[in-house]
């Protein structure tokens, strides 16, 4: 029996998406997101209102999870405006453009607030990290440390060679379909935009994008990318739109942290250590 719904959130790269997409599978299936990849290799990802919009999102509103409609092995059909997964049809008729970048510049003229809190941010990542149980396995924890320092080192001192060299070691690290070592990546790039301006920004996000990509997985290969151009989850938003007023800045950054298992801390982390490296 087919279930009909109307999507109620679309980013632009998910109607690039199903624009210029000639056939999909199925990717990924878990409760709240159902992940699509194209002939291209690209991704998009079908989420539910807890998850959220995304750069790559679009956002049903479905109050069960996904696999008790769905397999892996469904069909992934698209005509026009109508997206066919399995049993399941998505109408995007009507479905809102949701912008994915933040108010990065924002962030960047209102130097004071964030070095303000910039010192407090690593005792919530490291409170985080006890509190959730988070360790880093000890093979990977020695690479993440050279990669990242080698990579800040490039950073700081604007070299090219010494920052990909980093960039190398911290791609593909560690575990699950977004690793440590990419998610550090993704919030260095965001970290640039606030800290180097999107001139800069762009120039080190290409360097990146092109060494890491290579040496990662689709997911979060289709992060990684949209995060050159500054596109970020909903909970970055918050972070930039909050910046000023502390008990939602707090909880933003609370939202950041429960991203995934250790998405959004490795994330966070990259972050804070770009501003800290330039600050």
């Amino acid at each position: 029996m087919t279930e009909v719904v109307s999507a109620s959130l679309v980013a632009p790269r998910s109607r690039r998406w199903l624009t210029n997409t000639i056939s999909a599978r199925i990717l990924h299936l878990f409760d709240h997101a159902c992940n699509l990849i194209n002939d291209q290799g690209e991704v998009l990802s079908l989420v539910t209102p807890e998850i959220g919009p995304g750069p790559f999102a679009l956002v049903l509103p479905l109050t069960r999870p996904f696999p008790a409609s769905l397999s892996l092995q469904d069909k992934v059909d698209i005509n026009e405006n109508i997206l066919h997964v399995g049993s399941l049809e998505v109408d995007i008729t009507d479905a809102v453009i949701w912008q994915p970048i933040p108010d990065w510049k924002r962030l960047r003229q209102d130097t004071a607030v964030w070095q303000t809190h910039l010192g407090q941010l690593p005792e919530m990542i490291a409170s985080y990290r006890r509190q959730q149980g988070i360790d880093i396995p000890s093979e990977f924890s020695a690479r993440l440390e050279m990669g990242a320092a080698m990579f800040l080192r490039g950073l700081a001192e604007r070299d090219t060679a010494v920052c990909r060299a980093g960039v190398w070691e911290l791609a593909g690290l560690g575990q699950g379909l977004t690793p440590a070592g990419d998610d550090f990546l993704l919030g260095a790039m965001y970290g640039l935009r606030v800290a180097a301006g999107e001139e800069m920004a762009r120039f080190w996000s290409e360097w990146i994008v092109a060494t890491a990509v290579p040496r990662t997985t689709a997911l979060s290969a289709a992060w990684l990318h949209a995060a050159a151009q500054g596109e970020a989850a909903a909970a970055w938003h918050e972070f930039c739109r909050h910046s000023a007023v502390a008990d939602r800045w707090g909880t933003a950054v609370q939202r950041i942290l429960h991203t995934g298992h250790s998405s959004g801390v490795d994330a966070l982390t990259g972050f804070t250590a770009v501003l800290s490296g330039t600050n």
